[in-house]
Order: structure tokens, then C-alpha cells, then sequence
């Protein structure tokens, strides 16, 4: 099982090389943990997030994050590194954190660690015993676009405040061209048509909370 944390924030306007050296701070301190290369993405639409920053890494399991969280501690270097960012100076705004738990991949292999990769993220509320729901929905239409480039990612959100519990979705792309054409293509495909009607609906078992674009601007 993958465990992603995800660490997200509004940067101030022209502050934006600070905070660039922040990631690049934490990436170094947190080298050597076990952990993937740290991964920073910019929302380009997504309401009250547009503009935001996320950066985000992997561990191979909830042992894993659980012994960097435990070894981490202790290690003055990422203490001081993470801790900038809430610094009274610092140049962005962080919000709330999210630890998934990832449930299922489908299609292409998630691009992860090249530049340019472009993805559709949704946030759904689950109620208990519906995970399976967007699971499902998620592999049906990664079943209409296996021939394609498109990487189908989903996570519990283990831990996240108001959103724990829920679910993550990414349809991830190796570039914004790629995401355009399916959102073309979708707009266009019946079936998914039905199915997007299915989850809107009133009665619907699941429904979206939040969709945004966002796009890879470092690593």
C-alpha cells in the first residue's frame, strides 16, 4: 500500500522564488527517509485553491511514513526545514495536510518526477462502506481510456481534517495538451455523460465536494 502526503498553500504574490527555496530545503533534509522525491504542483483552477501550491511524496507503506515521522523528529535539520513554512515570515499561507492511503491505480504508470505532468483531482464524500462505489466508477472509465496516456489514481484520505474519511481521485497526464484532449472526448462520450449524471444525482451514494486542475512546476 503507497501512502501520499499531500501539504498545500496559498503563496503571496512575488514571494513565490521563497517559497521555491522552502521546498528545496525540505526536499534536501528529507532525502535519505525512505521517501520519494518530493514533488511540488500548482492549481491552475479549482475555486478557492486556484493559484495554490501542493507539494507531495510517497512511502512504500503506513510503516514506512510512521518510522520518517518517528526518525524525523528527532533530526533538526527537517524540523527546521518543515517549520519554515509556518514561520511568522514565511511566504506562504499553509493549509490543512492530507495522508492517503491509496486504494487503487488503473491505466498508464503515474508519471510522477518529470515536468509538465498535468491532472484532474476530485475530492468525494464517501459515506462508510461506498469506497467500492468510486472505485468502480474510477476503473469503468480507465476501461474506456486504456489506449491512452492517462494514469487513474485513488486514495482514502486517512487523515486530512474535514475531509478525512473521503476520497481522492487523479487522472493524471504526462502534459496539459493530453488532459485537454480527454476532457474533450469526455464531454463528447455518452457513456461517461451517464455516468458523471449518475453521480451528480441528489440520491447519489457519492458525491464530488471539490475538483481542481493542477500541474507539476518542480521536483
Amino acid at each position: 500500500m503507497t501512502v501520499r502526503r499531500i501539504d498545500s498553500g496559498q503563496v503571496q504574490p512575488g514571494r513565490f522564488d521563497e517559497y521555491f527555496k522552502l521546498v528545496r530545503n525540505f526536499a534536501d533534509a528529507i532525502e535519505g527517509y525512505g521517501v520519494s522525491p518530493l514533488t511540488l504542483v500548482r492549481v491552475s483552477s479549482g475555486g478557492a485553491n486556484t493559484g495554490g501550491f501542493a507539494m507531495f511524496a510517497d512511502w512504500d507503506s503506513m510503516e514506512a511514513y510512521g518510522d520518517f515521522i518517528d526518525r524525523s523528529v528527532q533530526d533538526e535539520a527537517v524540523q527546521k526545514a518543515y517549520g519554515a513554512f509556518y514561520a511568522g515570515d514565511s511566504p506562504v499561507a499553509m493549509g490543512p495536510s492530507n495522508l492517503l492511503a491509496r486504494l487503487a491505480t488503473f491505466g498508464a504508470e503515474e508519471p510522477v518526477g518529470q515536468p509538465g505532468v498535468a491532472a484532474i483531482v476530485r475530492v468525494w464524500s464517501t459515506p462508510p462502506g461506498k469506497q467500492s462505489v468510486v472505485v468502480d466508477a474510477i476503473k469503468n472509465v480507465a476501461g474506456l481510456y486504456s489506449h491512452t496516456n492517462a494514469h487513474f489514481g485513488i486514495g482514502e484520505i486517512y487523515a486530512g481534517g474535514p475531509d478525512s474519511g473521503n476520497v481522492m481521485t487523479a487522472i493524471v497526464f504526462p502534459n496539459m495538451r493530453e488532459l485537454g484532449a480527454y476532457v474533450d472526448d469526455m464531454r463528447q462520450n455518452d457513456e461517461i455523460a451517464e455516468m458523471i449524471q449518475q453521480n451528480v444525482a441528489s440520491d447519489a451514494p457519492i458525491q464530488v465536494l471539490r475538483a481542481s486542475i493542477v500541474r507539476s512546476v518542480a521536483y
